[in-house]
């Protein structure tokens, strides 16, 4: 299967990626899901547990780790079911106004 991105499905799935990473890190309603794997409080991050559990919690305080798997997952996902785009739009649109946002209170 030979597939080429147009640069919009490209920039969409980018932005998408960048929202769902910043989302599974970093928001404060996927925390209950986190503190399955992590502990975490104002000064630091610990990892629990061991074997995948503590797999998955080291790749949630990873931003570098968790764009490079969210980014393949997405992008098979997309290869494979083009009509999920609206779901990665969506997610896209989200990350612009997340940016505009921390850009206007600087």
């Amino acid at each position: 299967m030979t597939s080429s991105l147009s640069i919009v499905e490209w920039l969409v799935l980018a932005l998408a990626v960048f929202r769902l990473v910043r989302l599974m890190l970093f928001d404060t309603i996927t925390r209950p899901v986190r503190s399955y794997f992590l502990q975490e409080n104002d000064e630091e991050v610990i990892i629990s547990g061991s074997g995948w559990r503590f797999l998955i919690g080291y790749l949630l305080t990873c931003h570098w780790c968790a764009g490079i798997w969210c980014g393949s997952i997405v992008a098979t996902i997309y290869l494979l079911a083009p009509w999920t785009f609206p779901l990665w739009l969506g997610l896209s649109l989200a990350s612009i106004s997340s940016l505009l946002h921390e850009w206007l209170e600087t």
